[in-house]
């Protein structure tokens, strides 16, 4: 599995991104560092769980990570 997070074969972009909040049904948030743009998958379906990663152009990064409460 060590392919999937390093070298030319590297996993991990939008579609990887949005395929995983399926999966696991939480809302993700992409903080796109350079234009300040919040890309939102799951976005207003009433899901538990929020995280949001901060996007440099190249790696992505926990940003935060929240449980509804309610």
């Amino acid at each position: 599995m060590d392919w999937l997070t390093s070298g030319p074969h590297a996993w991990g972009g939008i579609p990887e991104l949005k395929a995983l909040a399926d999966i696991y049904g939480v809302e993700f948030g992409v903080v796109v560092i350079h234009d300040t743009e919040v890309l939102m998958f799951n976005h207003n379906k009433g899901l538990q769980e929020r995280i949001y990663v901060l996007f440099d152009g190249t790696h992505y990064n926990l940003c935060v990570q929240k449980r509804s409460q309610g």
